[in-house]
């Protein structure tokens, strides 16, 4: 009888320390609970979602809870830093300009997604050629970004055929003149590391060339346009095109008068950018201009072709290691960065209203 006493005296003393176990356990996770959301910082409760960027935001030892970009879900509302805002106009920072219709949206997100990733303080500026209404309200809630509407009726009609490009050198014009330095890229491209180099090129010279789109412009400028620009075919034999998809400007440089502005010109007049005959087996139009200019402008440009990939393999199959080929001329077909595009989820729960936004 003593014994079993005993024994039901142990089981009890046990049920009492184990009771007073799960109290304290429960106990404590209140107190973290209510400690967590007390030290919760502004930057952790911001409204901005960037898009499983895990490698770059790991190299700044940040502790975010990230989301996914995906066309048919809802994303997530993760704590994470909304990157800092700059004022568009600042002349002394570069800024990054490109233009896009539906067509060319997808490849628009992964450009973004390129920039964000890699230039994540970078301001961008998009010139829109004829997006839809879901498209553009997205793009409005990108972080760092300014949506343009291109307004092709202010210009002749010749501008409506969008794949002639009479518009870029008026973008580009425009873009200096507002923003001072600039990098245009065409959206089909990505970015395969920070753009350093682009930018010191940019200040020692006053701007910034690629060439490797060919050996010989000749063979892809028509004969009218060298006529109509007065030069003669002969001195371009064996000279290289200027990659009419990558270039940079600063405001009042003797790029921009003598090439950018003659560039222009030559735009607005359908009998210079697009001769009667012409078509992508014999021009390339806005290139073809920026060719002829580039080379008779008496200006002696450095060509810096070595920052350019023009295939995938030469850059890192690694998307988040850099390449020293910065820029890849992907011509759309990339897809890699678009998970990385970030944007401030309060707009876009402010323009979704209940509704899901149609990303592509």
């Amino acid at each position: 009888m003593k014994q079993r006493r005993a024994v039901m005296r142990g089981r009890q003393r046990w049920g009492q320390l184990l009771v007073l176990m799960v109290t304290a356990f429960v106990c404590f996770n209140v107190w973290l609970t209510l400690r967590l959301k007390t030290n919760t910082s502004p930057a952790e409760s911001s409204d901005v979602i960037v898009i499983n960027a895990r490698a770059r935001q790991s190299e700044r030892n940040t502790k975010d809870v990230l989301g996914h970009f995906t066309p048919d879900a809802t994303p997530s509302k993760p704590p994470v830093p909304l990157l800092p805002q700059t004022q568009l106009s600042d002349n002394y920072n570069l800024t990054i300009v490109t233009a896009s219709n539906k067509k060319f949206y997808k490849a628009l997100v992964n450009f973004v997604g390129s920039v964000h990733f890699w230039e994540p303080s970078t301001n961008l500026v998009i010139y829109d050629l004829g997006l839809r209404e879901s498209q553009r309200e997205f793009i409005q809630t990108w972080c760092r970004t300014e949506l343009l509407k291109f307004d092709f009726k202010s210009f002749p009609p010749h501008f409506a055929t969008v794949d002639q490009f009479a518009w870029k050198p008026i973008i580009i014009r425009e873009a200096v003149r507002r923003f001072g330095v600039i990098l245009w890229s065409d959206a089909g491209s990505d970015i395969r590391g920070p753009l350093t180099k682009i930018r010191e090129y940019l200040h020692l010279d006053k701007y910034f060339f690629v060439q490797g789109q060919d050996t010989d412009m000749v063979e892809t400028c028509h004969k009218m346009m060298f006529d109509y620009l007065h030069q003669n075919v002969t001195r371009f034999k064996g000279k290289y095109s200027y990659a009419g998809g990558l270039h940079g400007w600063v405001k009042d440089s003797r790029a921009f008068n003598e090439i950018l502005q003659p560039w222009v010109t030559c735009a607005m007049n359908v009998d210079c950018i697009s001769p009667n005959g012409a078509s992508l087996y014999d021009h390339r139009f806005d290139q073809s201009a920026l060719s002829i200019l580039a080379h008779s402008s008496g200006l002696n440009i450095t060509a810096h072709t070595e920052l350019l990939a023009a295939h995938r393999s030469q850059v890192n199959k690694d998307k988040s290691v850099e390449s020293p080929m910065i820029v890849h001329t992907a011509r759309g077909r990339n897809r890699d960065y678009m998970e990385f595009l970030c944007y401030d989820i309060s707009k876009w729960d402010r323009k979704r209203e209940g509704r899901d936004i149609n990303f592509y």
